[in-house]
């Protein structure tokens, strides 16, 4: 994880999409490169923990213990993996964009800001160590991954990325919260009288989501 860590950071740092983005994929980083430290500092403590302890029973229940707060270290290296991994993503898919005049115009209406703070919230951990079963995210240029499994937050950030890159390719911006988007669309009234609104970039007609891969596989998915 260390290691897809330092590719995500390096993909992250040779864009030039945003600075919030930039900022926050060496935060995420960082913070990775610090429980990977804390990680190996507890696997190094089980003998330690232990050797002055006669009791097998009380032996087996600190051992119980720490394996508790492994998987839990465990499970927040993973979850900022993927974030990390999210983070490179986005930017190399924004990066594309940039190069075009007329499509990077949407990324001016993206809060970058926003994305940011949401990508650097703490993850929600299980607190018994159990890891989940299901299936969950990450990517990193259109290499799967497998990483421990993480949680529903981080599979709505999933989507919230998502729809910010269709938005960005596409000027759909349906499947983003608004929070996310400070664009000034104008209401046009359609042919039955209606409102309806509109998006004025000229590449807006529809595009595959660019997550949704063939045979319907999603990119994002991995095995535990």
């Amino acid at each position: 994880m260390k290691q897809k860590a330092e590719r995500a950071e390096n993909i992250i740092n040779k864009t030039t999409v945003s600075p919030s983005l930039t900022s926050a994929g060496s935060k995420l980083y960082t913070t990775i490169m610090k429980l990977t430290d804390e990680f190996l500092e507890l696997l190094g403590s089980v003998f330690d923990s232990c050797k002055n302890i006669t009791d097998p029973k009380e032996v087996e229940n600190k051992i119980k213990s720490i394996e508790i707060e492994i998987s839990k270290k465990q499970q927040e290296i993973s979850a900022y993996t993927q974030r990390i991994q999210m983070t490179a993503t986005l930017c190399q898919k924004l990066e594309n964009i940039l190069s075009d005049p007329e499509k990077s115009e949407l990324l001016k209406n993206i809060d970058f800001d926003k994305i940011a703070s949401k990508l650097l919230e703490a993850p929600q951990i299980n607190d018994t160590g159990i890891k989940g079963n299901s299936e969950e995210a990450g990517m990193l240029s259109t290499q799967n991954t497998e990483e421990t499994s993480t949680n529903d937050d981080d599979n709505k950030l999933r989507n919230i990325i998502s729809g910010i890159i269709e938005y960005a390719e596409t000027g759909k911006k349906d499947k983003v919260p608004a929070e996310f988007i400070n664009d000034n669309n104008t209401l046009e009234q359609n042919s039955s009288g209606g409102n309806q609104n509109t998006v004025t970039n000229p590449f807006s007609s529809g595009q595959a989501n660019p997550f949704v891969q063939i045979q319907g596989k999603n990119p994002f998915l991995f095995k535990v």
